[in-house]
């Protein structure tokens, strides 16, 4: 069990202690970096830290790792007013380790070890609304990682659309729409039909609604991609290409995941999640590269690549939150592009903007998130050989185009109308050694409520 506090007055448990010189205890012994040293009859525990002053992120990462891998089923108490001004940040790594090691609990194992877990109290100065915020962010994102470690054959599109309606159904602050395969047709979404066509699952857009502040007319939505799997289409993944793409859905379930916390935060913006979902499959009767298709705002797009499927549902979502829900800023978040990790690598997701004024205010979200982003050109240049068909308006992917990434942006804008656009591209920091992760949730968060 993990509490926090904000006075250590009358505590009975054993202390940890973290020691940056030598001389703050003459009874350690142990002076090697991260040791532990144990002094049960004094009802203390030392860890030696070096180098205070020149922490990052990662090294608080592996130190809080490091205790709670330590200290069993005891009961410890840890004052983390010694990290003076990053205090905040380590007792953030702290619930969401402790969520992660002792709470998740998420497997199809048949036999799991029963878990030990430790009785830690934090005792901080920090402030119950900052960390209470702090643990709804966590469990939101473990409710994310959940469905995104869920294999594709329970994971469908139908399931994860019943999953998210129960999840919101009863919520007095969000209303929760479906839309079904007809839907989807009577709207005219030919993009995501044409990408479902070769599945035996029906696809689906849940659209979730808050409205925290009527007197606006501004509306900021977050169109999520969701493919529940995704295997190329006729354009066929090599094998070792397939693995992971059951994550392909991240960006939707991370989308759902960040009006968890809204709900809970009750702040005042008008909000909005549309989760477009479906898998991207063979059949006879799945859509192959040269077929045209209408996007839901008519424009004609020749489908060069089925494995460009990203892009396609993300402008029917586009046009959707665009026309029907009169977004003033759409935020897309998506797996999208190989090419963005090439760009990036596999610890920074890629940002495409619009509005500089929105792209100073991501970057300081991201900052205080203690996550990475990196923006790219939105230019107008990559357009061109999207404009190459001699039959339709648009292709869908461009193979004369060496930055796939820029060009697939590039072609989303073409569906927003007159709202602004933020495209985010976390197909490289998705998942780490095949762990996912809901990245920038937390950001998206600390960008909609800061």
């Amino acid at each position: 069990m993990l509490k926090i506090i904000n006075s250590k007055q009358n505590i009975k448990e054993i202390e940890l202690k973290f020691i940056s010189k030598i001389d703050d205890n003459k009874n350690l012994i142990n002076t090697e970096d991260l040791a532990i040293s144990e002094f049960l009859d004094q009802n203390k525990i030392l860890i030696f830290i070096k180098n205070i002053d020149e922490l990052k992120q990662e090294k608080l990462e592996k130190i809080v790792s490091k205790i709670l891998s330590s200290i069993g089923s005891r009961n410890v108490f840890i004052d983390l007013e010694f990290w003076g001004k990053s205090e905040e940040k380590i007792l953030e790594i702290f619930i969401e380790y402790f969520e992660e090691k002792f709470v998740y609990d998420f497997s199809y194992k048949t036999k799991e070890k029963d878990k030990i877990i430790p009785n830690l109290t934090l005792v901080t100065s920090i402030s119950e609304e900052i960390y209470k915020k702090m643990i709804l962010i966590s469990k939101s994102k473990l409710f994310v990682k959940k469905y995104q470690e869920m294999p594709p054959n329970i994971a469908t599109s139908e399931y994860l659309a019943s999953v998210v309606e129960k999840e919101f159904e009863n919520s007095p602050l969000i209303n929760v729409k479906i839309l079904n395969k007809q839907d989807i047709k009577n709207l005219k979404m030919g993009l995501l039909l044409a990408v479902n066509a070769g599945s035996s699952h029906e696809p689906r857009v849940v659209e979730l609604n808050y409205n925290g502040n009527l007197e606006s007319k501004n509306r900021t939505v977050i169109v999520g991609k969701g493919i529940t799997f995704d295997t190329g289409g006729y354009n066929l993944k090599p094998s070792k290409y397939l693995s992971g793409m059951k994550f392909d859905m991240s960006g939707a379930m991370i989308a759902s995941g960040v009006m968890k916390v809204v709900e809970n935060l009750s702040p005042k913006i008008n909000l909005s999640v549309l989760m477009v979902l479906t898998d991207n499959k063979i059949s006879s009767r799945g859509t192959t590269p040269e077929e045209i298709h209408y996007a839901m705002n008519g424009k004609s797009i020749e489908i060069t690549d089925t494995d460009a499927e990203g892009r396609l549902i993300l402008a029917d979502g586009i046009s959707y939150a665009s026309k029907i829900l009169k977004a003033s800023e759409i935020i897309t978040i998506a797996t999208l592009t190989g090419s963005v990790i090439v760009a990036l690598g596999d610890k920074i997701s890629g940002v495409w903007s619009t509005n500089d004024e929105s792209w100073k205010k991501l970057k300081k979200a991201a900052k205080i998130s203690n996550e990475k982003i990196w923006r790219l050109p939105l230019d107008e240049d990559f357009l061109e050989g999207l404009k190459s068909s001699r039959i339709a308006d648009l292709i869908n992917y461009d193979a004369n185009n060496y930055s796939d990434s820029n060009s697939a942006a590039i072609f989303l804008k073409q569906f927003t109308n007159k709202s602004d656009l933020i495209h985010l591209d976390i197909a490289g920091t998705v998942s780490k050694k095949s762990n996912p992760n809901a990245v920038l949730l937390k950001t998206l968060v600390n960008y909609l409520t800061k």
